[in-house]
C-alpha cells in the first residue's frame, strides 16, 4: 500500500484524485499519507495493522499517518471502508499531523465507514491535531482506554457521526 502511496504524483487534487483500491486481506506496514487528492478505498475485508503489530511496541508508530512531506500537502484525504488496528502504546490507528498555519486537511479529511482499533495503553483509533477539516462518518472505534476514543486537537471543524455509539447507547453499552 505504501508504495502505491509513493507513486501518486504530486498534481494530484481534489478535483482530479487518485484512488487506490485494497482489495480483501491483511496488510502489516506504517503508511504516510503526504499527497493531496487521496482515496484509500477497502474492498471486502481490509485489514491495515502497523507494520510490527505482532509485537507490541516495538518499532512503534501509527498505523496511517496524514501529514506534509517535502512541500507537499494532503489538503484531502478519504479513507473508506477499511479496518485498521494498532497495539503499541501510545500510538493510533489514524493520525492526522498539521502545523501553525497549514492546509493539511483544507477541503477535509474524512474517515467513513471505517473501523478502527486501538489496543496499546494510551493508544488512540483516532488523533488529529492542527489541521482544518476533520468528518469520521459510520464505522466504529474501540480502545483500551476506557474514558477516550480519539484525542481532537486544534481541528478547525469536526463533524461525527458514528453508528457504533448509536448501537451503544441503543443497547445500554456504555
Amino acid at each position: 500500500i505504501q508504495s502505491a502511496l509513493d507513486a501518486i504524483p504530486a498534481s494530484s487534487s481534489d478535483t482530479s484524485p487518485n484512488v487506490i483500491l485494497v482489495c480483501s486481506g491483511v496488510y502489516q506496514e506504517n503508511r504516510t499519507i503526504s499527497r493531496n487528492g487521496v482515496h484509500l478505498v477497502g474492498l471486502g475485508e481490509a485489514v491495515l495493522q502497523s507494520a510490527s503489530e505482532s509485537t507490541p511496541n516495538t518499532d512503534a508508530a501509527d498505523t496511517i499517518t496524514i501529514q506534509e512531506d517535502g512541500g507537499t500537502v494532503p489538503e484531502q484525504v478519504i479513507l473508506r471502508n477499511l479496518h485498521v488496528t494498532n497495539s503499541h502504546n501510545a500510538q493510533a490507528c489514524v493520525r492526522v499531523i498539521g502545523g501553525a498555519d497549514s492546509d493539511v486537511g483544507a477541503v477535509g479529511v474524512s474517515i467513513e465507514d471505517c473501523n478502527l482499533t486501538a489496543t496499546g495503553s494510551g493508544g488512540y483509533p483516532l488523533r488529529a491535531s492542527s489541521m482544518n477539516l476533520l468528518r469520521v462518518q459510520g464505522g466504529g472505534m474501540g480502545s483500551s482506554v476506557a474514558t477516550a476514543l480519539c484525542l481532537v486537537e486544534e481541528v478547525a471543524e469536526f463533524y461525527g457521526n458514528q453508528r457504533q455509539a448509536e448501537k451503544a447507547v441503543t443497547f445500554g453499552i456504555m
